[in-house]
């Protein structure tokens, strides 16, 4: 049991695992310092385990439907008049809230529609947010943006709808606000949530956006009067659910602008605040993975060659537990890193860990190599007790050997001589 636990907690395991962090580190820092490897490192920013971990959620049977988000479609209405009506439409129904996820450039040829839609802003101002766009920033803050050409003769809420992207162009977060020409100007779903009561001040600027599968019921415009109770003293997003160029990627699905705001709003009500875990713990993680990982295999290796039997030697001499080994590893890591990011809303990024698994065998050849290259200029003793000692060492005991024995033989063989040409 001794010399089991010797082989367990043995500096090797942990050497192997940092030097094979160490060749990780070398590749990402190779990826973000080439011009020509720049592709390798948006893949590397822009990846995220989150996208892994909603998948895994994302089944339709599992999904609960939003109790207080709906959203309306109206992706065929093009002219002003009929979404003044569908406006006022909503707004007879008593909603909650309405948030209206379209911009109105400037007037229009038609005097009455743009009336209309004055008209039918103002008579809901009162719960009514509305989106503009931030344009041209300087670094700080915004300097221009684009509205509605009604926001200066009706008391309504603004609200940004400016969509945070990687490098992948994901939607992962939403800004809680931006500094607009010197002041804080706050994004659409932020209003929505301030307007319910929900303390937003600290919270940080980016927010993460929680995007555990839900159902977020849609009704076309043309269906309202048949959902009453989908309207009524619900949170009401109107926009388009079907316009490509309104379409994000985000780390669940492809999906349109409304419903990334309904994801949005949704975790500000929760109070979702997802805590990254700090660069030390992924390192952390990604050491006690490929201490564990060298261990095991150590050990594996260790009572295989014990065993000659066809199946030990089959899985020895394919490699086929390594396989095995990794792969389950790899799960548990997942699945670890999955149960905090879901109930305790810490996220550790466990790419470095996973890549650690995969790796830990190259980190093992190029500690065995070390060894080996230091063994043939220094064959110090302190090297035989390495569980990968190099073969050079016991080479060399056993060439000083033969090199004495035939010394010491050449007296016996030359009495034996002597006695033969005195039998002469």
């Amino acid at each position: 049991m001794m010399k089991i636990l010797r082989y367990i907690f043995h500096i090797d395991h942990a050497i192997i695992s940092l030097l094979t962090i160490s060749i990780i580190g070398i590749f990402v820092f190779m990826s973000f310092n080439i011009s020509f490897l720049s592709p390798v490192k948006r893949a590397i920013g822009s990846f995220s385990m989150t996208s892994i971990y909603y998948q895994i959620m994302d089944d339709e049977e599992l999904k609960d439907t939003s109790d207080i988000i709906t959203l309306v479609d109206m992706t065929e209405l093009s002219h002003r008049d009929s979404i003044a009506m569908v406006i006022e439409q909503i707004s007879s129904m008593q909603p909650r809230k309405l948030a209206v996820d379209i911009i109105f450039e400037g007037y229009k040829d038609d005097v009455n529609a743009d009336q209309r839609l004055t008209d039918a802003f103002f008579d809901c101002a009162d719960k009514t947010v509305v989106a503009y766009k931030l344009l041209d920033y300087n670094g700080k803050g915004f300097t221009n943006a684009v509205r509605s050409f009604f926001v200066e003769d009706v008391p309504v809420t603004q609200g940004f709808t400016n969509a945070m992207t990687d490098d992948a162009r994901v939607v992962r977060c939403y800004n809680i606000s931006y500094d607009y020409k010197g002041r804080k100007c706050y994004s659409l779903p932020a209003q929505i949530a301030m307007s319910e009561g929900i303390n937003l001040s600290d919270k940080p600027v980016e927010h993460v956006i929680n995007y555990s599968p839900i159902h977020f019921p849609v009704v076309s415009w043309k269906d309202l009067k048949y959902h009453p109770e989908l309207i009524k003293d619900r949170i009401v997003l109107f926009g388009t659910t079907k316009q490509e160029s309104d379409m994000h990627y985000t780390p669940l699905k492809k999906m349109s602008g409304l419903e990334v705001i309904a994801y949005a709003v949704t975790s500000m009500f929760e109070g979702y605040d997802v805590k990254k875990a700090p660069l030390w713990v992924a390192l952390l993680l990604a050491f006690i993975v490929g201490y564990i990982t060298n261990a095991i295999d150590f050990l594996f290796r260790l009572h295989s060659q014990r065993r000659e039997n066809f199946l030990m030697v089959f899985i020895r001499e394919s490699n086929l537990y390594l396989r095995i080994i990794y792969f389950l590893l790899m799960v548990v890591v997942t699945w670890i890193t999955f149960l905090l990011y879901i109930k305790a809303h810490y996220y550790i990024n466990s790419i470095l860990a996973l890549s650690t698994i995969i790796l830990i065998g190259e980190g093992r050849l190029i500690y065995k190599g070390l060894l080996a290259a230091i063994a043939r200029k220094h064959p110090w003793p302190l090297l035989k007790k390495s569980l990968y000692a190099p073969e050079n060492l016991q080479k060399t005991n056993k060439t000083k050997e033969e090199v004495v024995a035939p010394a010491e033989a050449l007296p016996e063989v030359q009495a034996i001589e002597t006695n033969i040409n005195l039998s002469n």
